[in-house]
C-alpha cells in the first residue's frame, strides 16, 4: 500500500521552487541593504538585482529557471510601486502643465530618432535582417515587438534577448553612473532604511484593495502598460479622494524594488553564456548609441530651459517605466513626471512606430 501522506512530484517541484524563489528574495533583501550601506543610487533595487542575480548563477543550470519570481507575483508588485507613485499624482503635477510640453515633444522625437538609428545600426552593422533589425530597434514593448517579429518572419529569440539586454544594461549602468555623478549624499530620497510607521491601517489597506482590484482588472484588459498605467491611476484618484493623503509606506516601496531586481536579476541569470555573447555586444553597442543620442536631445533640452541633463537622461532611456521610476526616485526626482513620459515614449513606441514599420519594411516577412 502507498503512503498518501508522500509529497507528489508536483507538490515537492513546488516546494523547491517557493525555497529557491525565497532564499533569493532573502539574499536580494540583503544586496539591497548592502548597496543602501554604500550609498548607490536605488539601492534597493539595484543591489537586490546584482545579488540575485549571482546568487541564481550559484545554482546548477538546469535549475535556474525555477529561481525566477512567477510572474504574477512580480506583476502584483509592481501594481504596489504603480499605486505608491500615483498616489504622488495630485501633488507632482506642475501648476502650468505647458512646462511639460516641451521634453514630453522631445520624447516622442527622440523615440522616431532612435528607431530609425538602430535599425540602422543592426542592418548595416549588426547584420540582422530588415524585420528583425527595425523590430530589435524599437525603444520599448518587449513583448510586443517579439510577438510581431512572429507575423513578420523576423527572429524573435534575438528580437527578445536584445531588448531585455538593453534594459539590463540601463538599470544596472543608470545607477552606477549617477552614483559617480553625484557622490553620496546621506539625505538621499530613497536611500534611508525605511521606516514602517508611515501610513496608518487604513491607508495600507486601501493601498492592498488597490493593488489587488488594480491587478485583477489588468489581466482581463489587453492593453500595453495597463498593468502599470491603471494601478498609477488609482493611486492618484485615491490621493485626489483623500484617502491616502501624503502618506508614504517606505518599507512597501522597498518591497517593491526588491521583488523588481530579483526578478530580472534571475531572469538574466537563466540565459546561456555561448547564445548571449555575440548578441550582447551588439547590445551593449546599441545602449551606447541610444545614450548619446540623449545626451544630445538633453543637452538641446537644457539649453533652452528644459529639465537639467541628469534627468532628460533619465525620461529618454528606453527601459522599463518602473525601474526609471525607482531610479529618479533615489535622486530625489519627482515619478510623476518620469512615469509620464515613459508612458508616452511606450505609446509611440507601440502605437506608432508599427505603422512605420510596414511601409519601411514592407517585403521583410516570408510569404
Amino acid at each position: 500500500m502507498s503512503d498518501q501522506s508522500s509529497p507528489t512530484p508536483q507538490s515537492a517541484s513546488l516546494l523547491q521552487r517557493t525555497a529557491q524563489v525565497t532564499g533569493l528574495l532573502v539574499v536580494a533583501g540583503l544586496g539591497g541593504l548592502l548597496a543602501n550601506i554604500l550609498g548607490l543610487r536605488a539601492p534597493w533595487f539595484f543591489g537586490a538585482l546584482l545579488a540575485a542575480m549571482a546568487g541564481a548563477m550559484m545554482l546548477p543550470r538546469r535549475i535556474r529557471p525555477q529561481s525566477v519570481p512567477p510572474r504574477g507575483l512580480v506583476r502584483a508588485f509592481v501594481a504596489l510601486l504603480a499605486v505608491l507613485f500615483g498616489s504622488r499624482l495630485a501633488a507632482g503635477l506642475p501648476p502650468d502643465l505647458a512646462a511639460w510640453v516641451p521634453s514630453l515633444a522631445a520624447v516622442v522625437v527622440f523615440v522616431f530618432a532612435a528607431q530609425m538609428l538602430g535599425y540602422l545600426f543592426f542592418s548595416r552593422i549588426g547584420g540582422l535582417d530588415a524585420a528583425t533589425a527595425w523590430l530589435s530597434a524599437t525603444p520599448g514593448g518587449l513583448m510586443e515587438s517579439a510577438a510581431q517579429g512572429e507575423s513578420a518572419g523576423a527572429d524573435q529569440a534575438q528580437i527578445a534577448l536584445l531588448h531585455f539586454l538593453r534594459v539590463m544594461i540601463l538599470v544596472i549602468g543608470l545607477p552606477l553612473a549617477f552614483s559617480l555623478w553625484f557622490g553620496a549624499t546621506p539625505q538621499a530620497p530613497g536611500r534611508l532604511i525605511p521606516s514602517a510607521a508611515s501610513a496608518s491601517l487604513t491607508e495600507m489597506a486601501a493601498v492592498l484593495l488597490t493593488v489587488l482590484i488594480s491587478f485583477v482588472l489588468a489581466r482581463k484588459l489587453p492593453v500595453p502598460g495597463v498593468g502599470l498605467i491603471l494601478p498609477f491611476l488609482a493611486g492618484a484618484a485615491l490621493t485626489s479622494a483623500g484617502v491616502l493623503g501624503d502618506a508614504r509606506m517606505p518599507m512597501a516601496l522597498a518591497a517593491a524594488q526588491i521583488m523588481l531586481g530579483t526578478s530580472l536579476g534571475t531572469r538574466f541569470a537563466t540565459l546561456r553564456p555561448a547564445a548571449v555573447w555575440h548578441t550582447a555586444r551588439l547590445a551593449l553597442a546599441h545602449t551606447a548609441l541610444l545614450i548619446c543620442v540623449a545626451l544630445v536631445f538633453a543637452g538641446v533640452l537644457w539649453v533652452f530651459g528644459g529639465p537639467p541633463v541628469w534627468l532628460s537622461l533619465l525620461i529618454l532611456s528606453p527601459a522599463g517605466i518602473a525601474e526609471m521610476a525607482v531610479i529618479g526616485l533615489s535622486l530625489g526626482a519627482d515619478p510623476v513626471f518620469i512615469i509620464a513620459h515613459h508612458a508616452l515614449r511606450m505609446g509611440v513606441a507601440l502605437l506608432l512606430l508599427p505603422l512605420v514599420f510596414h511601409r519601411i519594411v514592407p517585403a521583410s516577412a516570408p510569404r
